[in-house]
């Protein structure tokens, strides 16, 4: 895929994910959530206004390539090729009870592999973006992630509403320096692509392919490690749940997460 292709992407998802964020955090002061019909989380009005901004948006500039987003579904055949994924609010719970760590993503399969991403961070005014082979900016400054070779020096974050036995027990076999507790998955992905943390794990279901693609495609694109939480890879086919979590990682912590989560 040619440079200037991915940066033409790259941009667009970066312009749509700031553009919505700003909408979103003009929104916040106020909202009420309500649990969606089918059971499976919050949503405000704030998601659904983001969501129409970032999908006309790709539909205008790229009227061929499917889109999977969390609110409204999908348009178009998802398979190989480019395939949109769409939050347009990751972290509503704490969206709605008026915190920070929140954010909208826009990312970008290519033949399945996460390569283009844009996690706006609306209450830091800041968004993450970038590509496989291109690298990764917040706003317009690169980012360059230091490879950590210890798990003992690791800061990790993880889910703040949804921490469970299975990760205590996880915690407890990886031994990290540090762990912080956020809302969106997003958010913790840019914390490690810009050295604010090292690991993100998630050992439950409940992650769909909105939740990762745009995260997964920046950790990738600075180096790191992007898996489920057993360090067997993703697979974007078939059903859209992630069935055994999320893993995004510093580079340099592959191996030590291996011998550490696939030991007896």
């Amino acid at each position: 895929m040619q440079t200037d292709e991915l940066m033409r992407r790259a941009q667009t998802a970066r312009d749509l994910a700031t553009r919505a964020g700003v909408v979103a955090r003009s929104m916040q002061r106020g909202i009420e959530a309500r649990e969606k019909e089918d059971g499976s989380g919050p949503v405000t009005a704030a998601d659904l206004a983001s969501e129409e901004i970032i999908l006309e948006g790709l539909r205008a500039e790229f009227p061929d390539d499917p889109i999977v987003s969390e609110e409204s579904g999908e348009s178009g055949t998802p398979g190989r090729g480019w395939v949109w994924c769409v939050d347009p609010l990751d972290g509503t719970r704490e969206y709605a009870q008026g915190r920070d760590d929140f954010t909208v993503m826009v990312g970008l399969l290519y033949d399945g592999v996460p390569t283009v991403g844009a996690v706006g961070i609306p209450a830091e005014e800041r968004t993450a973006w970038g590509a496989l082979g291109v690298g990764v900016f917040v706003e317009d400054e690169p980012v360059q992630v230091e490879p950590l070779a210890a798990l003992s020096d690791a800061v990790v974050v993880h889910s703040r509403s949804h921490r469970s036995d299975a990760l205590n027990e996880i915690l407890a076999r990886l031994g990290p320096k540090e762990t912080q507790g956020f809302g969106s998955a997003g958010y913790k992905a840019v914390r490690i692509v810009t050295g604010q943390a090292h690991l993100y794990i998630h050992p439950r279901h409940g992650t769909k392919w909105w939740d990762s693609v745009a995260p997964a495609a920046l950790v990738l694109a600075t180096g790191g490690t992007f898996a489920d939480a057993t360090m067997n890879p993703i697979v974007y086919e078939g059903d859209r749940e992630h069935r055994n979590g999320l893993l995004f990682a510093a580079p340099g912590l592959e191996a030590p997460l291996r011998d550490s989560l696939t030991r007896p």
